[in-house]
């Protein structure tokens, strides 16, 4: 008897994203011919694509007795219809959707809408899988689109085209008058079993010495959230992040207790940047918020991201962010949906990756990447943990313990030049004003101001410079020579 995961359904069918058809024929339809799948004739015409391209990656997602991916004969559950009812039927969508109904594994809800469900279109005369979901709406893949073609679509949970789900039935879910669901190969007692929290001034006061005696090793702080947040325009909002610049009210109070018990940290920012230029501000107003706790800060800074509207200006925001994050000396990864991740990271240069994925009932179903793509899996938004208030939390496993906050100086430092005598606070001269670094670990020297000219130099935290000229954000220290403004004091 072979065994069938969602995560290895979904893996299978996003491998097929843009494969081209040719009609009703295809390879998925000459595969599942050549195993007597169909009752009717499928070379006549008669059988649906998309429902087609659904069962073939249930059938080329089969596991073995070993549990090696090996497809073999089907168990009748794995089907989205009965295949010995005796009836003449092909892979038509509304004899799916009735299999369903039938058995129990039907939802006219989408927000009930899970991670390797198929989805029906159109009073039946459609069918896909679903791949992931946001606040609003289903990511999908689905066969026999855009002329004859295998795509990914995004719908909103109120699309009037969505008729309901069909739930297949994997190894792990348990259906009505199963007595006990056989386990995930993939999930034992330590996937249900956090290390780690993550939390912000939402989660009030915390008691940070239970939180560690109910298991807490790591925590993860929220330092703060971006400007761009205002574009609101809702006055409270812009009265409540500017009585503290952004930070999180309980950032510095989580950081020290936490810290003062034996909980290894990390930090994020809540990003709401669109643009080049707003990720480099937020990164700028992060690197303020954690600079003097350098010390007490053991893992990277994560850049938050997972507002519905920077979803197309990925590549954009996250490289700006990670840069000016690295040239400040700090590592940097990013925060974002197991959907998020599968759609738009293959091009997307990031040294860590925080994955959210919540799993079918928010309880843990494993990531369908393995833990040698990301560093840290947030597994629920709905854990509970002794000393975190009345309020569900984030619990996370963090498994990459190696990663830490500040990038490894060069073994060789180059010899520092004669600076000036320490001056504090900054005093004007006959040629300019002197400064004080400071900065996570070094500032880079640039011939240009601007982060995309040559890099000549570095100058370390507490060395002391002479400025001669600011511009745009920016510091003019020599000839041709330039650092950042903000990490000068």
């Amino acid at each position: 008897m072979g065994s069938l995961y969602r995560k290895d359904v979904i893996d299978i069918a996003l491998e097929q994203d843009g494969y081209q058809g040719n009609g009703k024929w295809c390879k998925y339809t000459e595969d599942l011919d050549a195993i007597n799948y169909f009752n009717m004739g499928a070379k006549n015409g008669s059988a649906d694509w998309c429902s087609i391209f659904v069962n073939w990656c249930i059938y080329m997602s089969t596991r073995n007795a070993s549990g090696q991916i090996e497809p073999d004969k089907w168990d009748a559950h794995y089907f989205t219809f009965e295949p010995d009812s005796g009836e003449d039927l092909a892979a038509a969508c509304g004899y799916a959707a009735d299999y369903y109904m039938a058995h129990d594994a039907w939802s006219d809800d989408c927000q009930g809408a899970c991670r390797g469900d198929q989805v029906f279109f159109r009073n039946f005369a459609h069918t896909g899988l679903v791949t992931g979901y946001d606040d609003e709406g289903i990511y999908t893949i689905e066969g026999n689109i855009d002329g004859s073609k295998v795509g990914r679509r995004y719908y909103k949970f109120d699309d009037p085209s969505i008729d309901g789900f069909g739930h297949p039935r994997y190894d792990g879910d348990v259906y009505p008058g199963d007595e006990e669901a056989e386990p995930d190969p993939d999930t034992d007692d330590k996937i249900h079993t956090y290390n780690c929290v993550d939390v912000s001034e939402y989660n009030g006061v915390i008691n940070w010495k239970k939180a560690k005696n109910d298991g807490v090793e790591y925590a993860f702080i929220r330092c703060g959230l971006g400007k761009y947040y205002l574009r609101s325009n809702d006055f409270e909002k812009k009265l409540k992040w500017e009585d503290t610049n952004g930070e999180d009210r309980y950032f510095v109070t989580n950081l020290k207790a936490a810290t003062e018990v034996g909980i290894k940290v990390g930090v994020f920012f809540y990003s709401y940047a669109t643009t080049n230029e707003e990720a480099f501000d937020e990164a700028i107003q992060c690197i303020n918020e954690i600079s003097k706790y350098k010390d007490i800060i053991d893992f990277p800074v994560f850049m938050d991201v997972e507002e519905k509207f920077q979803e197309s200006v990925l590549d954009v925001i996250i490289p700006a962010f990670i840069q000016t994050m690295n040239e400040a000396g700090y590592n940097c990864g990013v925060y974002t949906s197991g959907t998020w991740y599968d759609l738009y990271f293959k091009n997307i240069d990031c040294d860590y990756i925080w994955l959210a994925y919540w799993g079918q009932y928010d309880d843990g179903e494993v990531p369908s990447n393995s833990p040698s793509y990301y560093d840290v899996w947030q597994y629920t938004s709905h854990g509970t943990v002794d000393g975190i208030g009345e309020n569900c939390v984030d619990c996370d496993i963090l498994y990459n313990t190696e990663m830490h906050l500040l990038i490894d100086k060069p073994v060789t430092e180059p010899t520092p030049k004669p600076e000036p005598e320490p001056v504090s606070p900054p005093v004007e001269n006959n040629k300019g004003t002197v400064y004080t670094v400071c900065v996570g670990s070094w500032l880079n020297i640039r011939t240009e101001p601007t982060s995309e000219s040559i890099k000549i130099g570095e100058l370390y935290d507490g060395a002391k410079v002479i400025v001669y000229e600011q511009k745009d954000g920016w510091a003019r220290i020599g000839d041709n020579m330039w650092v950042f403004a903000d990490f000068l004091e």
